[in-house]
């Protein structure tokens, strides 16, 4: 194991921290509340997956808690920043 957080390493040593702000300048309301689920999410996600997980697997875990706007519109926004930040 590296020196890097669990959690560092479930995103091939991304920043969520990077995707969090680019989400909030996108007009998507990221709240401390919905960090700390990611953050968890995340630890959860590095004990079971310790090799990491592909853009897909991690995209599919953090939509619902990021994205909760149904609109088609938002729903695209969110995986363009995503895919941007990916």
């Amino acid at each position: 194991m590296t020196d890097e957080p669990l959690a560092g390493q479930a995103l091939g040593g991304r920043s969520i921290a990077d995707l969090l702000e680019q989400l909030r300048q996108g007009s998507f309301p990221v709240s401390p509340s919905e960090a700390l689920d990611v953050t968890g999410l995340l630890v959860g996600l590095a004990r079971h997956a310790p090799q990491g997980l592909n853009g897909e697997q991690l995209h599919a875990h953090l939509q619902p808690i990021l994205c909760k706007d149904s609109a088609r519109e938002r729903q695209e926004a969110f995986i363009r920043i995503y895919n941007r930040w990916w």
